[in-house]
């Protein structure tokens, strides 16, 4: 049988007018990046800082914080939270801590106003504070959505896709919190997993989340059990073995 009209008029698979474009032709995986993009690069923001409030206004909330904490205090749960605070000089009453300002200025002039944090990539180091700002990946949204799958609950694979994606964009300075929730592991050891395919998958600087000493402290041991590998490829590091102090 012949061709009809409307045969004739369809193009052909893999074929496009002007010229061949399947087959090895069209395969551009390999061929470079999928996607234009600037280098990896720490932006500084040059501009000074924005102040909405005067400096009237700034003291009040100022003075309103320090009251709650010396008037009103804070609900520690941390039974050793509350040990260390007590040690420091802090007015414990069960749970409940309150602390003079002078105390807590005094503790505020510890804190750095710039640190850097440096993952097992050595090129991928963040500084933290000062004019550097840091672009991070949203965190722990239940759902994920594409144009191929559509919206659906969050899983592992979607989890570790995400991460993925963290990694190749030079934008994406650091690896935050769960890009989605991976609702097919049971909460009870999602975090081991979450931070297993964040130290295999992405070379960044990666962020745990602080629920118990517990969680830290795997979190601790496992990036620490990363650098040393990645060290000892690099034949630059004698493996020691540390026991917290407790």
């Amino acid at each position: 049988m012949g061709e009809s009209v409307r045969d004739k008029d369809r193009p052909r698979r893999g074929r496009r007018a002007g010229g061949r474009s399947g087959g090895r032709a069209g395969n551009v995986r390999g061929k470079g990046a999928a996607i234009t993009q600037l280098p990896w690069s720490l932006p500084v923001n040059t501009d000074k800082p924005t102040e909405p409030l005067t400096e009237e206004g700034v003291h009040a909330i100022h003075d309103g914080a320090m009251r709650i904490l010396e008037e009103i205090g804070i609900e520690f749960l941390n039974p050793e939270s509350v040990e260390i605070l007590a040690k420091a000089g802090c007015i414990v009453d069960g749970e409940n801590v309150r602390m003079g300002r002078e105390l807590v200025m005094e503790q505020l002039k510890l804190a750095p106003a710039q640190f850097s944090v440096t993952p097992r990539n050595r090129e991928r180091r963040i500084d933290v504070g000062g004019a550097h700002m840091l672009f991070g990946n949203v965190s722990s949204p239940p759902n994920c959505s594409d144009l191929d799958r559509g919206r659906r609950t969050g899983t592992r694979d979607s989890f570790r896709d995400f991460i993925k994606l963290t990694q190749y964009f030079n934008c994406i300075h650091f690896a935050g919190g769960y890009p989605v929730e991976p609702m097919d592991i049971h909460p009870s050891v999602r975090h081991l997993d979450c931070l297993y395919d964040k130290l295999t998958l992405t070379d960044k600087v990666v962020h745990a989340y602080s629920l118990g000493k517990e969680r830290v402290w795997r979190w601790c041991a496992s990036r620490a059990a990363s650098a040393t590998k990645n060290l000892m490829r690099r034949r630059t590091c004698t493996p020691t073995s540390i026991r917290p102090r407790r």
